[in-house]
């Protein structure tokens, strides 16, 4: 619901930013709030962590 209302109240200023650009920020905030509803999201934060972590200990891929 308040995420909702920050796009409906982002849309409605004229910021000067294209209609392209409104509308892939616009499903980019849509993709983000649907991944973080479902387990995915969880699932991607969890990968990114461990993923850092390798990284930081100096390991190889």
């Amino acid at each position: 619901m308040l995420l909702m209302k920050a796009a409906a109240a982002f849309l409605s200023t004229d910021s000067g930013a294209t209609r392209t650009e409104v509308g892939l920020l616009t499903a980019m905030a849509v993709i983000f709030a649907v991944l973080a509803m479902t387990d995915f999201g969880g699932q991607l934060g969890h990968f990114f962590v461990s993923f850092k972590s390798h990284m930081a200990d100096g390991k190889p891929l």
